[in-house]
């Protein structure tokens, strides 16, 4: 299973319209921006494992967290 989250790195970090707890608005969506501390909390429950990476898209480039939790066969 992957699950991706906006990076606090993002260059739309801190910008645009705060709503608290690092969401801020842009063009109309609000978008939630994560430390790597807490995707790891959020993401320790899984079992049995996870994996975290930064990663780039986009023209931006939109910097993200992709959290890959593995499955036992």
């Amino acid at each position: 299973m992957r699950r991706y989250a906006r990076h606090t790195g993002d260059a739309h970090y801190g910008t645009g319209a705060a709503h608290g707890d690092d969401i801020y608005e842009h063009g109309g969506f609000a978008v939630h921006f994560f430390p790597r501390h807490l995707v790891g909390d959020l993401a320790a429950g899984w079992d049995p494992s996870y994996e975290v990476h930064a990663f780039e898209e986009g023209e931006l480039p939109r910097r993200l967290w992709r959290v890959t939790q593995r499955v036992p066969r």
